[in-house]
Order: structure tokens, then sequence, then C-alpha cells
């Protein structure tokens, strides 16, 4: 198997969300099941539906699973920034293309070197989707299989900085939700309470325990507000909540969307 062809075929294929592309990955889950059966018969191959046409590949050789290869198989989209065709494209030795590093150079040369190895005994390969959007893949898979394949070594070809690594850290995400009460900003002693105030102070808390609690190995734990709202509540409709605007009143409601990477031994 050459992975520089298998790397140019999985380039070819968008795995990033847009409104043509609604499966995301699924085009290259179905291409790297062809792939697994064509070109390494001793993995069976079989799929874990995720949600839609979404689906996890997971392969294995028939015996218990001792050693656990990983990879995601969606990107991101290409931003503005993005100067190369996405889909792939070579210039002198250079081959760019969306995912390119991370993951579907990862997933070609893993690919290549089982092929070159052979056959095997306890090797597995779980191919996820939804890594780089709500990790449904990865929660689908261990759902269904927690108590069926349990490792002894997994490893994840994820190129963070293109070193090898002992272990990576935890992820967290949290969507919360703060209440206030709604008041006249020009006396905020009449008894108005600020929904985004209680949510600055209780970032600032998690900021400090984050930074009390930092790994030898993995350095101090991160933490990123993706995404605010916060205004005056107007009732909720469709599942959201109304938000107004006024700038003389205080707001009642605040949520956001919060990431954690948590080093090992840290639980929240």
């Amino acid at each position: 198997m050459d992975a520089a062809i298998t790397l140019e075929r999985l380039i070819a294929i968008p795995s990033w969300r847009s409104p043509d592309n609604p499966d995301v990955e699924a085009g290259v889950s179905e291409y790297l099941t062809e792939l697994i059966q064509r070109e390494l018969p001793w993995l069976h191959a079989s799929h874990q539906t995720v949600e839609g046409n979404r689906f996890n590949v997971f392969a294995t050789d028939g015996a218990p699973v001792q050693l656990l290869f990983v990879s995601h198989l969606d990107t991101k989209p290409p931003g503005a920034e993005w100067t190369r065709r996405p889909t792939g494209e070579r210039v002198g030795n250079r081959f760019y293309g969306r995912g390119a590093v991370d993951p579907k150079g990862g997933v070609a040369a893993l690919l290549a070197a089982l092929a070159a190895a052979g056959e095997t005994r306890g090797v597995g390969v779980l191919l996820y989707c939804d890594e780089v959007y709500d990790c449904h893949g990865m929660r689908t898979f261990l759902a269904g299989v927690r108590d069926q394949v349990r490792p002894t070594f997994t490893v994840a070809m994820q190129p963070t900085k293109l070193r090898i690594w002992n272990g990576c850290r935890g992820v967290g995400e949290f969507r919360p939700i703060v209440r206030g009460k709604t008041g006249f900003a020009a006396t905020p002693a009449s008894g108005g309470r600020s929904a985004l105030t209680a949510f600055v102070g209780g970032m600032r808390a998690l900021v400090t325990f984050l930074e009390s609690r930092t790994n030898p190995a993995f350095g101090r734990m991160t933490v990123n507000v993706a995404a605010l709202r916060c205004g005056q509540s107007r009732g909720r409709h469709d599942g959201r909540e109304v938000l107004g605007e006024d700038r003389n009143i205080i707001p009642d409601y605040a949520e956001g969307v919060i990431e954690v990477r948590t080093s090992p031994g840290v639980d929240l």
C-alpha cells in the first residue's frame, strides 16, 4: 500500500461540515472501509452508526484487542486564510490539503504500516467521526464497547508538534447557565444582580483552580470560553433563550460554552 496515494485520495474527499456536505466524513469512512477490506483482509471492519449517515469504522483481527490504534476522520473547514486547494494540491515535493497532517496523514501512514507488517493478532483500529465538532463518534464507541474492548496499549494518530507523546490531556465541555435579576443599571443597589458579572466571577475561580494544578508531563490545564450569550431574558423559543439588549437594564441571563483540557488525576 502506498501511503502517499492513500493520503491523496483521502484528501480528495471533503470531511468538514458544510451545507453541501451534511454527512461530513461519511465519504472518507466508506473509502477506508473498502480499503481495509481490500488491503488488510485479516481485519474485519464493522460500522457503528453515530447519526444519520455518519459512522465509526472499527476493525479487528478477531483476537481480543491488546493494541488499539485510534484516529478521527473529520476536519475543520478551510478558513478565509486558506491559500491552497483544500481537496489536495502538490507544490514541488510538498502536498497540501485539509487534513494532510491531522488526521489523514496519520491514517494513511498507519494503514500502510499495517499492510507492510502483515497479519496481526490482537490489533484493533478505530477510525471515528465527529471529533472536531461534538465528539459523538467517540461517545458512541465507548457506550457500545465499554465492556468488550479493553486494550493494554492505545496509540492515537494525532500529530501534536510532530512528536511522540506518552499520554494526553482529557477534555470536558460545560454549558453553564447563570441567572440573575434585572434592575436599572444606573442604580444597581436597588436589587439587580448581573448574571454576566457572576459568570465572569465563576470563570476567574475556574482559571485559578486550573492554574494551581500543573502536571509535570502535560503542563498547566487550559480553559476556553468558546461562546457567550447574555442579556435580559424574554423567555424561550424553539429551545433557546430569547434575550433583550436594553443598554440600561442589568442582564439577568448568561450562558456559555466552556472547554477545559484536564491533566491526569483531575476530575471536573
